[in-house]
């Protein structure tokens, strides 16, 4: 899956900052986003470097449980639902990721600029860009054809400029 404890993993106690409890150097590039599952297990990391990381919060050190590539850009958002995690890039993409295996399982295709930013709620996955749009598509994409562009069920336009925060609340 990509990265492999070695001798130097990359995780370093620190000696001089008392409540730093530990670095992850593993990314080749600056971390730009970063996301905790909601049982916080999990952390997802996304980078410069075109790949997202899976770490498990559980171990001592932080194990990194698989790499996320295939980007062609820098990794601008993350977001984790179901078993699924889900990356937004520079290059215009949205990838769904299985956490199991680090296969990626769909790329959605439509935005024309930078992914701002994603929420997933329910069966949706919302996106944010700088391409002045939010776009809503399908997590499961078993109903539909081959054509994964029928993924995104609604295009939200009119704004001027980027779009970028996605709030959510809950009324229950």
């Amino acid at each position: 899956m990509g990265c492999q404890p070695t001798k130097d993993s990359g995780v370093k106690k620190p000696k001089k900052q008392p409540y730093l409890l530990q670095e992850i150097k593993d990314h080749k590039g600056g971390i730009n986003c970063m996301v905790l599952s909601d049982d916080g297990s999990l952390l997802i990391t996304g980078s410069d470097d075109k790949t997202a990381r899976m770490w498990s919060t559980l171990s001592d050190p932080t194990e990194c449980l698989g790499v996320l590539e295939g980007h062609d850009g820098y990794i601008t958002c993350v977001a984790v639902h179901e078993q699924c995690v889900i990356t937004g890039s520079s290059d215009a993409t949205i990838r769904k990721w299985f956490i199991a295996t680090a296969e990626c399982l769909a790329i959605y295709t439509g935005h024309t600029s930078r992914i701002s930013r994603l929420l997933c709620v329910g069966q949706l996955i919302f996106s944010t860009s700088s391409d002045h749009t939010i776009r809503a598509w399908l997590f499961d994409l078993r109903e539909i054809s081959d054509d994964q562009g029928e993924a995104c069920i609604k295009v939200f336009e009119g704004h001027s400029k980027g779009t970028y925060p996605l709030p959510f609340t809950f009324h229950g």
